[in-house]
């Protein structure tokens, strides 16, 4: 759905939610902390803070800290900065009539709906939820999932 570097900098900007009043937060403690490629997280930061949502202090306190209360950063945010707009496939794009590999036409493709609306509700998930919600609980989103890990388990 979204990149490793996506992934990366949710688990970075977690790292630097939980540790906000710590004060601003070096890239060799974020990526020996989170067990990242420290040299990745340097592009990840420097994306982040390109985008205002991160800060960077110079100096030898000097580190990464958020650009504003972790509350406030939705996850959506984090991922946009780093990937680009979310669309899985093509068909999902509203101002597209570009079709998916082996659909002759979008607006007439009896799946594109039902990928509209699967799409939709992920993205109003990842609107929905901020960098607070991942700081307090990775698994803030309890819900059943046991036959979907049966049906698509690797």
């Amino acid at each position: 759905m979204f990149s490793r570097k996506s992934k990366y900098a949710l688990h970075a900007c977690t790292f630097l939610a939980r540790h906000s009043a710590d004060g601003p937060q070096q890239i060799a403690t974020i990526a020996r902390e989170e067990a990242l490629p420290k040299k990745f997280i340097e592009v990840i930061l420097l994306d982040l803070r390109h985008a205002g949502l991160l800060k960077s202090i110079r100096g030898r306190d000097g580190g990464y800290e958020l650009a504003k209360p972790a509350h406030e950063i939705a996850i959506m945010q984090i991922i946009k900065a780093i990937d680009g707009p979310l669309i899985p496939f093509r068909c999902v794009a509203i101002r597209s009539d570009k079709t998916c590999e082996g659909c002759r036409d979008a607006r007439t493709c009896p799946v594109a709906p039902l990928m509209r609306r699967a799409f939709a509700e992920i993205a109003a998930v990842f609107e929905a939820k901020t960098l607070a919600d991942l700081a307090r609980d990775a698994n803030f989103l309890e819900f059943p999932i046991s036959n979907v890990e049966d049906d698509y388990s690797i």
